[in-house]
């Protein structure tokens, strides 16, 4: 190791320690946010996953983002994809304006974004109703990760009431040993009377 000398940190690395120092503060100044949201597009895929993280560093603090977050959902990188979607789960109500990508993301070919979109659909609770039949083709893909499964189990028990629909593809994940617990707690919220 003394051989290769001192390592050289790229321009990249430098600008991604920075914007992770922003997530690490948990709150952003107009400036900062500012510069994630223009982050998000960077040339390189590291500046781009410490943006898209940092953001689902501020919770609720990442509303104006939204608009960054949502292109980033597209991004080439399945990781900034991903952790553009957890951003969206956190960032409270602004993210409704973000559903259609949100749905449209249950059909990555990563798993985790995949499962991360749920869970940003989830948080939405009723609001996101009209992606019940988007849940409801998702639940019936075959080969669908455990961990996917669960998300979307989540997703349709957030609706309440809303999902019943979904009831028979509740019931065909709840035969699924390590999918159950999460299809049965949904069955609950899905099966309850709507209050008056």
């Amino acid at each position: 190791l003394a051989r290769l000398g001192p390592l050289v940190e790229t321009d990249a690395a430098v600008r991604a320690r920075g914007l992770r120092g922003i997530g690490e503060r948990r709150n952003a100044t107009t400036d900062e946010q500012r510069t994630l949201g223009a982050a998000l597009a960077d040339g390189e895929a590291e500046v781009r996953r410490a943006a898209a993280w940092s953001a689902g560093q501020l919770g609720e603090g990442a509303a104006t983002l939204v608009p960054a977050l949502v292109r980033a959902l597209r991004d080439t990188d399945h990781s900034v994809r991903g952790l553009a979607a957890l951003a969206l789960r956190d960032a409270g109500p602004a993210s409704g304006a973000a559903l259609d990508p949100l749905v449209a993301a249950l059909n990555d070919p990563d798993a985790g974004v995949r499962m991360m979109s749920a869970q940003a659909i989830a948080s939405l609770g009723p609001t996101a109703a009209r992606a019940l039949d988007a849940l409801v083709a998702a639940c019936r893909r075959k080969d669908e990760h455990v961990h996917v499964q669960r998300s979307l189990a989540d997703a349709l028990g957030a609706m309440g009431p809303a999902a019943r629909a979904a009831l028979p593809e509740l019931r065909a994940l709840a035969a699924i040993p390590r999918v159950r617990w999460a299809a049965e707690a949904a069955i609950k919220r899905v099966s309850r009377r709507p209050e008056p």
